[in-house]
């Protein structure tokens, strides 16, 4: 085998190769990851906002833990 030299990257396209028989073929790189997009966070209202909707979630949560706690201290 033998790789088409033009190819640099994956970015350049297909990869062309020919097999030992003579007969080319192409081999296209699904590996490489699309660019990486800039990190775009949560503003302090989308934040305040979640913590609002999910409170009384985290009441039961603690009360569950706490009856866990009480259950392996008291046996």
């Amino acid at each position: 085998m033998s790789e088409n030299k033009k190819a640099k990257t994956p970015a350049d396209g297909p990869v062309a190769w020919s097999c030992q028989c003579g007969r080319p073929y192409t081999v296209t790189c699904i590996s490489s990851k699309p660019p990486k997009k800039e990190w775009i966070g949560l503003t302090d209202e989308e934040v305040n906002e979640l913590v609002a909707q999910f409170k009384r979630y985290a009441y039961v949560l603690l009360r569950e833990v706490e009856a866990k706690l009480k259950e392996k201290n008291h046996g």
